[in-house]
């Protein structure tokens, strides 16, 4: 089993991968992640460890909060073509500069308050 360290650092790599959207789903997996990983760091009695923990645990924190905006500026980028077009399908009288083409909007909601990260 990887060290709690190395764990942190998987976590990390992955939150650095998962792009410009990111899937609420697997925003959310990260998050249950590191809350576990958290949880363990919370064992640790040597005070150094527990220290570098604690910054690779702050780092993997922001990099969540910063998905989690990306997560929701993409789901509001999309639930706003979506209403456009509807707004186009009942107002056909009224041109629209918008092309056809509508992304889906993920059914995942992000349920999460990004201050509760900031109060820790």
């Amino acid at each position: 089993m990887p060290s709690l360290k190395q764990q942190f650092a998987d976590t990390i790599g992955e939150l650095r991968r998962l792009g410009h959207q990111p899937a609420a789903k697997a925003v959310a997996e990260l998050r249950e992640r590191l809350e576990q990983l958290d949880h363990q760091r919370c064992t640790i009695t040597d005070r150094g460890e527990h220290d570098e923990l604690s910054k690779l645990g702050d780092q993997a924190r922001g990099l969540l909060i910063h998905a989690y905006s990306r997560a929701e500026v993409g789901r509001s980028v999309a639930k706003a073509a979506r209403d456009r077009q509807i707004h186009d399908v009942l107002n056909p009288t009224i041109l629209s500069p918008q092309h056809d083409t509508v992304p889906e909007i993920e059914a995942a909601e992000l349920e999460w308050d990004v201050l509760d990260e900031f109060e820790r």
